[in-house]
């Protein structure tokens, strides 16, 4: 559908765009008079209704992809702010397994599975398994999303 609506976007443009240019055309006498005489008298109000609802269809897309640009925007920042509300409200042991990950800029490490403070952490998705062991531990990898928060808010974890 998104193809569909881009194809018959471009072609409204092109419309408009000979609109124009066919007015421009028909105003210069010096190119063709009886181009002129044609467009100008014959055509004039149908032409410029043609006009004015291409340029209405340009508008609403312009319009639609502006608020859906304002929408996604909003999203973001409501999601970061969950998320940042997540991090406060974790406890000092859940806060001190992710300082771990921040602490030696590694993105994977090996904690405890049983610990619950791991498994809880695993199923807020703040961490995820990655099926590897070392050490008798399994391997986690902290979630991409969580580390770039953290990066730029370090406090969320004090």
């Amino acid at each position: 559908m998104d193809k569909a609506k881009l194809n018959l976007g471009k072609y409204n443009y092109v419309f408009f765009i000979f609109l124009i240019l066919l007015f421009i055309t028909a105003n210069i006498p010096q190119v063709d008079q009886n181009l002129s005489n044609f467009i100008l008298s014959e055509y004039r109000t149908i032409l410029i209704l043609l006009a004015l609802v291409s340029l209405s269809f340009i508008l609403l897309e312009v319009f639609q992809d502006k608020i859906q640009l304002v929408k996604e925007e909003r999203k973001q920042i409501k999601q970061s702010q969950q998320l940042k509300d997540q991090l406060k409200s974790l406890n000092y042991d859940e806060k001190y397994i992710l300082s771990l990950f921040m602490s030696e800029q590694k993105t994977e490490k090996a904690l405890n599975a049983t610990n619950p403070n791991v498994v809880w952490l695993e199923n807020m998705k703040f961490i995820i398994n990655t099926l590897k062991t070392e050490e008798n531990k399994k391997v986690f990898r902290i979630d991409p999303v969580v580390m770039n928060e953290l990066r730029k808010n370090p406090n969320l974890l004090y």
